[in-house]
Formats: C-alpha cells, structure tokens, sequence
C-alpha cells in the first residue's frame, strides 16, 4: 500500500462554498488535511508535483481518485479534480483521470477553493528545531511579511476569473494586506474591462 505525507503548509482545517442557500449567502463546508489524508476524500496514496492520488475505503470498497492541488497563497488552495463522485477501482486508473493542464484552463476540471480556518503545526519539536529559531524570520514568494500579518490576511493579491452563470462576465478579488478586514470585488465585461457593473469594498 502506497503513502504519502502533504507538506506542513497544506495542513490544517479549511472551509469550502458548498453551494448557494439564498441569494446572498452561501452554505460553506469544513474541509480537513491531516498529514496523510483529507478525510472527507481519502488517505494520501501517492504524491508527484501538484497531482495526489487518494485512497477511499468509507465504502466498503477502496478505490482512488486524482487531484491537482496548487497553494495559491499561504492561506488559499485551488484544487482541481474529475470529480468527487468518480472513484476508481485501481490507482493506475485514477492517474489516467487527473486533470490536465488543458482541461484546467478550459475549465473543464471540476474547481475547488479551500480557505484557511486554522493551520496545525504537527511537527513543532524543540528537539528538531527550536520555534524561537525562526521569529522573524517568516518568508513567502511574494516577499518577506510577519507571520501574524499573514495569518490575518486571507487572499493575498488579486484573482480573476469568469462568472460560471455568464462566461460574458468576469470577476476580480483583491486585498490589501494592510487592512485585513477588507476586501474588493468587482464585476465586469470581459471584452471591455472598463465596462464595470459592480465595485464593492465589504468587510
């Protein structure tokens, strides 16, 4: 049997939109990545790159699913699969279906945004490494921030994207860091991005 461990950064409990309750508010499920496995989908079987096989046995039959996994910010991941409901018999299988980078970009992918709740630090041993050691010291790709700004900053940076209900339309998410608690939203015409329907700031 095949095992693999997700990198520290990965772990912790994350909440996902899980669909549309209103019109204004949305249902959000907890998501949680152990070491070696996320429960909800299965334990860790094998790992190369972005692409993570897990094995399922919650019912009755283990089998295997494919997922494209890619730490968008310190505190947001953008997961790509065939899809939840599709689980195969053998792992070989299951490689076949991870999504490509074309079905990625076509959108043809089933996609999945997780948010930090809270991040775990399983491997804090004063005998390995001493915590002290790194105050001050936290470093990202996007340049150096404190650690306590990170955590509080949910995205970092500006995402895009097309609206799933109008492929016309396009949405744009962005944060400043230096003020948390706000974040900006804005719609508008993918051909003419000038043409703004909707520009918030909420809290």
């Amino acid at each position: 049997i095949g095992v693999c461990y997700f990198p520290l950064e990965y772990q912790g409990i994350f909440s996902t939109q899980a669909g549309v309750s209103g019109e204004k508010s949305h249902k959000y499920l907890q998501i949680t990545i152990l070491p070696d496995a996320i429960p909800v989908w299965g334990v860790c079987h094998e790992m190369n790159g972005p692409l993570v096989i897990l094995r399922d046995s919650t019912g009755g039959e283990e089998c295997f699913r494919c997922f494209h996994v890619t730490l968008q910010s310190p505190n947001v991941f953008q997961i790509f699969t065939e899809g939840i409901d599709k689980c195969y018999i053998k792992s070989k299988s299951a490689k076949t279906s991870c999504p490509t980078t074309a079905e990625i970009k076509n959108k043809i992918a089933r996609e999945i945004m997780l948010y930090t709740s809270v991040q775990y630090n399983y491997f804090s041993n004063s005998q390995i490494c001493s915590d002290d050691v790194f105050i001050g010291q936290i470093w990202n790709t996007q340049g150096r921030i404190l650690d306590s700004d990170r955590k509080n900053c949910l995205v970092i940076g500006e995402y895009t994207g097309v609206l799933p209900d109008n492929p016309s339309l396009c949405a744009k998410l962005a944060t400043d860091c230096r003020n948390p608690s706000m974040k900006y939203f804005t719609v508008y015409s993918c051909e003419n991005s000038s043409q703004i329907f909707e520009n918030i700031g909420v809290t």
